[in-house]
């Protein structure tokens, strides 16, 4: 009995490791993760501003940077975002307050969402100038061809 116990646990705790086994994300794939969905997505190039992050796993903060148009990142926006933080077993996601990062955020009804996944999917710190110039790429070719790897 001992060692069912024991192979049991053994098993559980692979297949905890191996759940949050997370493949690096893309800006491409999650614009075209976006594209491919039924919801839709605004991409901002920006970071959050004078918000404490709290213990909630939904909270509101301010998000100032710009929106991505077909010409660029290059519409003005300062907007309150609702973040949900979202967990998977004892992983969760979580938010980088006051650090410039390009997010996906999506629109449900009258609120943009940051979904905080605990394998950050929809949102990219401090990537650099080729990354944000391949997500105005997309933008202004109407896709990626980089398929999503989600």
């Amino acid at each position: 009995m001992m060692l069912l116990r024991a192979c049991l646990c053994l098993i559980l705790s692979a297949s905890m490791a191996n759940a949050l086994s997370c493949s690096p994300p893309t800006p491409e794939g999650a614009y075209a993760a976006a594209e491919e969905s039924e919801q839709q997505f605004y991409v901002v190039d920006g970071r959050f501003e004078g918000t404490e992050q709290t213990d909630s796993k939904r909270f509101e903060a301010r998000f100032l940077g710009k929106r991505l148009a077909t010409t660029g990142f290059n519409v003005p926006f300062d907007e309150i975002v609702t973040v949900n933080i979202h967990c998977f077993d004892a992983w969760c996601g979580g938010v980088t307050l006051d650090a410039r990062q390009v997010l996906f955020l999506r629109k449900q009804g009258s609120e943009l969402v940051f979904d905080a996944e605990p394998c950050p999917f929809w949102s990219f710190l401090e990537i650099d100038k080729g990354a944000r110039e391949k997500i105005e790429q997309c933008q202004r070719a109407g896709g990626c061809d980089n398929a999503s790897d989600r």
